[in-house]
C-alpha cells in the first residue's frame, strides 16, 4: 500500500469462495502507469472466502488489505467507510463474484476522467456469465457515450464492476446513503451532481449472473419489490429535487408499471400505469417520458396480461371443480 495510490479499488464480499480469487487477481494483475490500492470488505462469510483471501495475502504480500465487520451487518457502513475515507483521487468498485477482464481497464478510465473534467463516472459494458465462468444468455442493450442523472434516475445502467469515479465529486456521504436500498445506483446518482456519466462500448469485465447474486439470484417479485423501495427512499433522500424533477417521477412510474407489473399485482400496476400515462399527457415532450406509442402498447400490454390472468383462473378453476367430482366409473 502507498500513500500516493491514484486509485482505492473496494471489492466488497460475502460467501464467494469460488470466486473471490478470480475477483482480486484481476485487480492485482493491472497494468497500470500509476500506483493503486485494494481494500477487501468481508461481511463476515460463512464459507471458505477467508481461508481464499489468506492464501491470495501469501501469494500478494502487502498488495491489498482485507477489512472485517465485528459481525455479519449486510449494510453501507464499511463500504461508505472505505470511500470516505479515501485520500486517492479515484475509487473503483468491484464484488466479489465479479472480474476484469482487460488488464488495462483502470489505466484507460483513468486516462480519460484526467482528460475530461466534465465526466464524475467513467463506466463500460460488460460481459454476463455463468457461475462457471461460460457466456450467459443474458444481453444488454447497445448504449451511447454520454449520460445525465436524468439517465440515471430511468434505470441503472451501470454494472458495480465498470465504475470507476473521482473522489472529489462527493465531500462525505450523506446519512441518508447508509439508508440506501440500492447502495451502488444510489451512489452514482449522488456522483452526478458533479458531473455525467462516460459510458464506453467495450466489455472490460464480466458479471456473473448466478443464483447466489444479489440482484441476479432473486426473482422478478423481490425485484420489483426492491425497485419499489429505491424510488421511495429517493423521493425521501431527494425531496422537491425528485418530485418536481419529470424524468424521476415518470420513470418511476414507467419503470415499475412496464416492466414489472405482474398479473397477481393488477391494481397496483394499473395504478402505475395511470401515472405514467397522466404525466406523459402533462408533459408529452419529455424526452425520458413514454412516447404516444409507449403508452398504446403498455395498456395493450396490461389488457393482456389481465386477460391471461382471468383465463388462467377460470381454467383453474374448471380443473379444480373436475377434481371434485365423484368418481362415475361403474363398479
Amino acid at each position: 500500500m502507498t500513500d500516493a495510490a491514484v486509485v482505492r479499488v473496494v471489492i466488497t464480499t460475502f460467501n464467494h469462495e469460488r470466486y473471490i480469487t478470480q475477483a482480486v487477481e484481476s485487480v492485482l494483475l493491472q497494468e497500470a502507469p500509476f500506483p493503486y490500492e485494494v481494500v477487501v470488505i468481508d461481511d463476515c462469510s460463512t464459507d471458505g472466502t477467508v481461508d481464499e483471501l489468506n492464501r491470495l495475502a501469501e501469494r500478494y504480500p502487502q498488495r491489498f488489505t482485507v477489512v472485517q465487520p465485528p459481525a455479519n451487518r449486510n449494510d453501507l457502513h464499511d463500504f461508505g467507510a472505505a470511500l470516505d475515507e479515501c485520500t486517492a483521487p479515484y475509487l473503483a468498485m468491484l464484488d466479489g463474484d465479479d472480474y476484469w477482464t482487460s488488464t488495462t481497464k483502470l489505466a484507460r478510465q483513468i486516462e480519460l476522467l484526467d482528460a475530461h473534467p466534465e465526466y464524475a463516472l467513467a463506466c463500460h459494458a460488460v460481459h454476463p456469465v455463468d457461475e462457471s465462468g461460460a457466456a450467459s444468455h443474458v444481453q444488454y442493450e447497445d448504449r451511447r457515450t454520454r449520460y445525465s442523472r436524468d439517465d440515471l434516475w430511468s434505470a441503472c445502467f451501470i454494472h458495480t464492476g465498470s465504475a470507476v469515479f473521482r473522489r472529489s465529486a462527493f465531500d462525505r456521504l450523506p446519512a441518508w446513503y447508509f439508508e440506501s436500498v440500492a447502495g451502488d445506483w444510489e451512489l452514482f446518482l449522488l456522483l452526478t451532481l458533479r458531473g455525467d456519466v462516460w459510458f464506453d462500448p467495450e466489455r472490460m469485465s464480466a458479471y456473473r449472473v448466478h443464483a447466489g447474486g444479489m440482484w441476479s439470484g432473486i426473482d422478478s417479485r423481490r425485484q420489483a419489490a426492491q425497485v419499489h423501495d429505491f424510488y421511495r427512499h429517493q423521493q425521501r433522500a431527494w425531496g422537491r429535487g425528485f418530485t418536481r424533477n419529470r424524468a424521476a417521477t415518470l420513470s418511476r412510474a414507467v419503470t415499475l408499471a412496464f416492466r414489472y407489473g405482474e398479473a397477481d399485482q393488477r391494481l397496483k400496476s394499473w395504478r402505475w400505469l395511470t401515472e405514467a400515462i397522466a404525466r406523459s399527457a402533462v408533459h408529452p415532450s419529455d424526452a425520458h417520458g413514454p412516447s404516444r406509442a409507449d403508452v398504446k402498447r403498455m395498456i395493450a400490454w396490461r389488457v393482456r396480461a389481465d386477460r391471461d390472468h382471468l383465463l388462467r383462473r377460470d381454467r383453474e378453476t374448471a380443473q379444480g371443480r373436475t377434481d371434485d367430482r365423484p368418481d362415475e366409473t361403474p363398479l
